[in-house]
């Protein structure tokens, strides 16, 4: 339910960190997404079935990577 309530009250950005992108429920927001011209990223060290479909892709660790945008901001 929430994920539906979000998908109709839009989104600014979809981000898919450290994961395999293996299953529906973490491609499906970046496909809806990347349709939808909506900002995506992903941050994985290999390439994964949503590489080509996010508009920046960061190839480092999760961990390293949230750590810099988090510092960046501060």
């Amino acid at each position: 339910k929430k994920y539906d309530a979000l998908m109709t009250a839009g989104i600014d950005l979809v981000v898919s960190a450290g994961t395999s992108s293996l299953f529906s429920y973490i491609t499906l927001p970046v496909e809806i997404a990347s349709e939808a011209e909506v900002p995506t990223v992903e941050i994985n060290t290999g390439r994964t079935d949503i590489s080509d479909q996010v508009m920046h892709r960061l190839e480092m660790e999760c961990d390293e990577a949230l750590a810099e945008i988090w510092n960046d901001a501060a």
